[in-house]
């Protein structure tokens, strides 16, 4: 049996509310609907304008309000899918018409379980999820986490609700933010190289159209290679980097220009130094995600500030490019060098007033 049709197994005679059906909520909702995951009629969703709903409505073929309290009511799965800041107000407004052992499951980043079972009241079952954007087209992986009162059948069907579009996995929450910010944001890194690696076939003559086919093509190949074989990502690239070869010497001339070192010339290195910001920077990714991701909202109690998530002993070094930072934070051997309002700017400059480090000799 296919993980979809265990999926609709699962799933029968159950009724799920899916409040806010935005970005990543319309996706879901409409993912849902596409596998036959959820019956037409046993699903409810919500939005917060009328104009949206509307739409919405005629694109699905079920209504679809702004009524969350109504669309709670008789239903077995609740998806919180609003933004990070709403979450806590949504659920305390309609807790008290939640379906006794009602599955919530929360797809909002950062927002921690405890948040929701100490809003909800009581002993809620509450899982938190965080899929990604390739679930439209059932190619997403989901995250799992569960609360302290979900049972082991609950975890079971949440992930074969989201198996339906892609693949899932379980974790502790102590990772949930890792993963937002490598599965959740990632999509959006691998598109920017993808549309480099496009632009740099372009530049040496490729059709845009075939060039852009090539890449997304290469790298969907690649993702498989990883997970169907199993192989690090390491050994399958020494496949492809054949001794003295075209790949290695493009690759090395990715890594050796950004450290300042004379890259080769062949065509692989023709393609890759257009992507060779954008690959660093994946790089540096990995590390800093964490920190990128997610702290753009204001901060509630339950969210950790972005200094958390730091190791103990590191220290974060004060940021001396500022262009109007204090005298205490400038280098030695730098002097501020003022900035004329009228430097050519049309309309006043955006500098006037401000003072910034003049570069050493």
């Amino acid at each position: 049996m296919s993980s979809k049709q265990s999926g609709q197994n699962a799933t029968a005679g159950l009724r799920v509310a899916v409040l806010g059906a935005g970005k990543m909520g319309g996706i879901l909702l409409q993912a849902f609907v596409r596998s036959g995951l959820f019956s037409a009629e046993r699903i409810a969703a919500t939005v917060a304008h009328e104009l949206r709903a509307e739409a919405l409505s005629k694109q699905l073929g079920f209504a679809v309000t702004t009524d969350n309290r109504r669309a709670v009511e008789g239903a077995d799965i609740v998806l919180l899918a609003v933004k990070p800041t709403q979450v806590i107000q949504l659920v305390r407004e309609v807790s008290p018409l939640l379906k006794p052992g009602a599955l919530l499951i929360s797809i909002a980043a950062s927002v921690k379980t405890a948040a929701i079972e100490e809003a909800v009241g009581g002993s809620p079952s509450v899982i938190r999820a965080m899929p990604n954007t390739p679930a439209m087209l059932g190619a997403g992986i989901t995250a799992l986490c569960r609360g302290q009162f979900v049972t082991d059948e609950q975890l079971a069907l949440a992930q074969k609700i989201f198996e339906t579009v892609g693949r899932t996995v379980v974790v502790d929450e102590r990772h949930m933010d890792a993963v937002t910010g490598l599965s959740g944001s990632g999509p959006a890194f691998l598109y920017i190289i993808l549309e480099s690696l496009a632009e740099a076939g372009v530049n040496v003559g490729l059709p845009r159209e075939i060039a852009t086919q090539l890449a997304a093509q290469t790298a969907y190949g690649a993702a498989k290679m990883v997970l169907e074989t199993g192989s690090h990502p390491a050994l399958l690239k020494d496949e492809v980097t054949t001794p003295a070869g075209c790949t290695v010497d493009g690759t090395h001339g990715a890594v050796g220009k950004s450290l300042g070192v004379e890259a080769g010339s062949s065509l692989g290195v023709l393609v890759v130094p257009d992507a060779n910001r954008v690959l660093c920077h994946y790089v540096s990714f990995r590390c800093e995600a964490k920190l990128r991701c997610l702290i753009s909202h204001p901060p509630f109690s339950e969210l950790r500030s972005p200094s958390a998530f730091l190791r103990p002993g590191r220290v974060r070094r004060p940021n001396t490019r500022s262009r109007c930072g204090s005298a205490a934070r400038r280098p030695a051997g730098r002097r501020p060098l003022k900035i004329d309002a009228g430097s050519g700017n049309r309309g006043g400059s955006p500098t006037k007033g401000r003072t910034i480090p003049r570069a050493r000799a």
